[in-house]
């Protein structure tokens, strides 16, 4: 386990409909396998229908296959169908995650399994995670509420963490950018007989001093308002993070023992709001802040020992985040120094088990959660909480399961908020192997987070709290194409999906009176769209990936759209040359309008960005040295936002422009 913590829809039409005139896919291998779902096709990095969640629409992404990009997991997520990444400056800033036009608070992100979300927050911050000791991730939208409990109502996240294969295994990397921004990853991993391990360490280290345009909005007429001045400098936003992890695992009876350990310590400035006027334009010079967090897990797991007992599983961890604060020049000239500790101690057993009605064959998953959160500050009196729950999930398949159906249920029990029930069901339908018909509706509900619940009282910002956990219902349908070849297409994979949420309860930060801000329930809300993404390869060396997400939400008291999400995305990335050689990747990243206030008079207008990156392989040139000791080196260059696109997803914290890196990834 390794972790640092830190127009295309035309064109999707058009090769839709190519992929749909074709009648006759190629034959199976095994005759036996003819209607079995295709479970392991690999298209450009991304391994469809291999979740946890059998019936869900998700993706499972293969970090290897972006080798020698610099991509991080910002990079990662937002190329994905129904998922956004809202970013709050650049290299080293927080960036976070949303699904189907959810917040960040209502997306799981789980590392082998354990949630990983701030317990103080509600969200995680994806800069605090370092791709090159990520093996894969897995991402699930809409569905995960049941396995997951409170917190998932966007979906889940888990990211997967590299361990310790075969052979031993050494990877490194450097990456040197704009503004001294530099950062490095090593890794090692081996086994002795019963005995394995794997170490990984990451670093970053960034000026942060990029120069920004101020931030454009649009009005009720569209047309745009400029700040004064036009341009600013980033002050006061230099990072340096360094994460250290550890897994090891033993062969132990009939199962095997784990355990696995990450530290991250993150330590900067915080220039906050781009707000104001003159040559820093309302930025602070002087705010710092210091972070540190721990997670670690012991995890046992086995074969059954009773009859139609497939496996048993039990699984102990411990959480830690601390946080500093200091603001020397806080408001009305009063220095703010803010502290805040958070522990979580949990566990989990989980046991599969086997069933067989007749010509109805299955499975049967029940599990017991149980955690404790304590959280401790200098600023207001200790908290804590205690949630427990049991679930229950079935798999029931007819017809050599061409028909799956999986009904679940979570009932979960969280201090001060009451008991919930959480059911869900979905459904897949694969009449041959090339086509999947998919559907799901389930509830997910969240907590509120200790932040909303008790920030302290500043005058300007507090918290609230008697608010009422978030309730919803996900209602999602649609169908997957997976060929190996359509004429000159091969390895085809194409998905149409429409998705709806319908949450009581929203919690949202708003003025209250007087100019202060505090989360309230604004009541209810609704948010749907469709999805529609394809993935295909044109001879070896040419790989295409597009997708595009339309967005509707709607805050049903007012009629207004929710602030924060954009109305439409699109994405579009081709990567031509041998993978085992040399590649050239563009990318292009269309964002929609986005709504920035609750009044739905103030938008961020749309942006197209343009992003692309070069790589060779070394170690593929057979008359070098390299070659004879190296299984890979990677030297790569990558522009971003080569427009020089003034990009915002929030009007007062601007993100960079164009700006190159290059560097190296070596593994042996």
């Amino acid at each position: 386990m390794g972790l640092f913590v830190r127009g295309a829809s035309g064109a999707l039409a058009l090769l839709a409909a190519g992929a749909a005139v074709a009648q006759t896919p190629s034959a199976p291998a095994d005759p036996d396998e003819e209607h079995a779902p295709a479970d392991v096709i690999v298209v450009e990095g991304v391994r469809p229908g291999t979740l946890e969640e059998p019936t869900a629409f998700g993706d499972v992404i293969s970090t290897d296959d972006y080798e020698a990009e610099s991509q991080d997991l910002a990079d990662l997520l937002e190329q994905q169908v129904g998922v956004s990444v809202r970013r709050f400056g650049g290299a080293g800033d927080r960036s976070e995650v949303s699904i189907r036009g959810s917040t960040a608070s209502q997306v799981v992100v789980a590392i082998d399994g354990v949630r990983a979300n701030s317990m103080l927050t509600g969200g995680l911050d994806l800069s605090r995670v370092c791709v090159p000791l990520i093996d894969r991730v897995e991402i699930t939208r809409g569905a995960g509420a049941v396995r997951e409990g409170s917190g998932a109502v966007g979906g889940v996240v888990n990211l997967v963490t590299r361990g310790a294969e075969e052979r031993p295994e050494n990877r490194g990397s450097l990456t040197g950018g704009a503004w001294n921004t530099w950062e490095g990853s090593a890794f090692r991993a081996a086994r002795e007989g019963r005995f394995d391990y794997a170490l990984g360490y990451c670093g970053l280290h960034t000026d942060g001093d990029f120069e920004f345009a101020r931030p454009r909005f649009e009005g009720p007429d569209g047309v745009p308002s400029p700040f004064v001045p036009s341009k600013a400098t980033r002050i006061n936003n230099e990072r340096t993070q360094h994460g250290a992890t550890l897994g090891a695992g033993v062969q132990l009876g009939p199962g095997e023992l784990r355990f696995g350990d990450y530290f991250v310590h993150s330590d900067g400035g915080e220039p906050g709001l781009d707000d104001g006027s003159g040559d820093d334009a309302g930025q602070n010079p002087k705010a710092q802040s210091t972070d540190w967090s721990n997670l670690a897990q012991l995890r046992y797991a086995a074969p059954g020992f009773l009859p139609a007992q497939e496996s048993l599983e039990l699984a102990l961890y411990q959480r830690t985040e601390d946080s500093e604060y200091h603001d020397p020049l806080a408001l009305f000239d009063a220095p703010k120094d803010v502290r805040a500790k958070i522990a979580t101690l949990g566990s989990q057993l989980a046991s599969g088990w086997r069933l067989g009605f007749g010509p109805v064959a299955g499975r049967l998953d029940v599990a017991l959660d149980g955690s404790r959160d304590a959280f401790s500050s200098d600023q207001q009196p200790d908290r804590d909480r205690l949630t427990g729950a049991f679930r229950m999930q079935g798999q029931l398949g007819v017809l050599e399961d061409r028909v799956l159906f999986v009904p679940a249920l979570r009932a979960e029990e969280t201090e001060g908020f009451g008991f919930e029930w959480i059911p869900a069901a979905g459904l897949v339908v694969s009449p041959w192997s090339w086509l999947r018909l998919r559907a799901n509706a389930g509830r997910a509900y969240r907590a509120p987070s200790f932040d909303e619940l008790y920030y302290p009282d500043q005058g300007s910002i507090r918290g609230n709290p008697n608010l009422d956990p978030e309730q919803a219902w996900n209602f999602d349908a649609g169908f997957e194409l997976l060929f190996d070849r359509v004429g000159p297409i091969e390895d085809a994979h194409f998905v149409a999906g429409w998705f709806r949420r319908d949450i009581d309860d929203s919690i949202v930060w708003l003025e209250v009176n007087n100019g202060t801000i505090a989360p309230v329930n604004t009541g209810e809300a609704t948010v749907q769209g469709a999805e529609l993404s394809l993935r295909f390869q044109l001879t070896p060396y040419l790989r295409v990936a597009l997708n595009h997400t339309e967005l509707d939400s709607e805050r049903n008291a007012t009629g207004k759209s929710l602030p924060g999400l954009p109305d439409r995305e699109s994405f579009a990335r081709v990567q031509l040359g041998p993978p085992d050689a040399w590649k050239l990747v563009g990318e292009m990243l269309y964002t929609g309008k986005i709504l920035v206030n609750e009044g739905g008079g103030r938008y961020l207008p749309s942006r197209t960005v343009w992003n692309a990156s070069a790589a060779y392989d070394l170690a593929s040139l057979t008359g070098l040295p390299l070659s004879h000791w190296l299984s890979r080196f990677w030297i790569f260059v990558e522009g971003n936002n080569l427009g020089d696109e003034a990009v915002r997803d929030t009007i007062a914290f601007p993100q960079p422009g164009r700006n190159l890196s290059a560097g190296f990834e070596a593994s042996w």
